[in-house]
């Protein structure tokens, strides 16, 4: 029993740490999922100014414009 009483502060110090480490995780995780919606925003947003792909030509027509 005295080697599990002394024991557990350690424990409680610990799971301390990691409940602290895990509230920054969250908010980190929280950032990194805003930020990915503010840049999907932004590239949806220039992919609709480009102008559509121009049509592309077959080989066969290039030589038979060059012969």
């Amino acid at each position: 029993m005295g080697g599990q009483n002394t024991s557990e502060p350690d424990n409680t110090a610990v799971i301390e740490v990691l409940r602290e480490q895990i509230e920054m995780l969250k908010s980190q995780l929280e950032n990194a999922n805003r930020e990915k919606a503010q840049v999907l925003g932004i590239f949806e947003k220039q992919t609709l100014m480009l102008s559509p792909p121009k049509k592309k030509r077959s080989w066969l027509g290039y030589f038979r414009l060059r012969k």
